[in-house]
């Protein structure tokens, strides 16, 4: 199972596969097994996986990075563009690994468009409450 571990290890930290992926090279091994042995390996090697440091001086408010807990989970979230892994989220929002563990993440992007648009919105709750939104291409309907 040693050798599971560092291979693992391997594969997913520095090769940055995801944990689907690191699963189906053991498809006879549980993915709880397999995830165990990679961390334990890799918390066991630091000098093979040091900790990620940011490619800039980083401050949690600066970056839109948010860290909820909720009993035993906690969730990590940033909208910076500056962020572009897992390890950079969590130095950049501080978690200690001591603590919390991985279990899921999604790195997404999205392509953005300027639009020649005027807005005028007021929100509440998380929600539109009034306003108008007007662009080159008429007036949306607002409700």
């Amino acid at each position: 199972m040693s050798n599971i571990g560092r291979e693992a290890a391997q594969l997913k930290w520095h090769e940055g596969l995801s944990w689907t992926d690191v699963y189906a090279t053991w498809p006879d091994q549980s993915p709880e097994q397999v995830r165990s042995v990679a961390r334990r390996y890799k918390n066991s090697h630091p000098d093979e996986f040091p900790s990620a440091t940011l490619p800039f001086e980083a401050h949690p408010q600066d970056l839109g990075v948010q860290f909820q807990e909720s009993g035993n989970t906690a969730e990590a979230n940033s909208l910076s563009t500056q962020i572009k892994s897992p390890e950079e989220l969590i130095e950049a929002a501080g978690i200690d690994m001591e603590v919390w563990e991985i279990d899921d993440f999604q790195i997404k992007s999205y392509d953005g468009w300027r639009a020649d648009t005027e807005k005028d919105l007021r929100w509440e709750d998380g929600g539109i409450v009034e306003g108008y939104v007007r662009s080159g291409r008429g007036v949306p309907n607002s409700h």
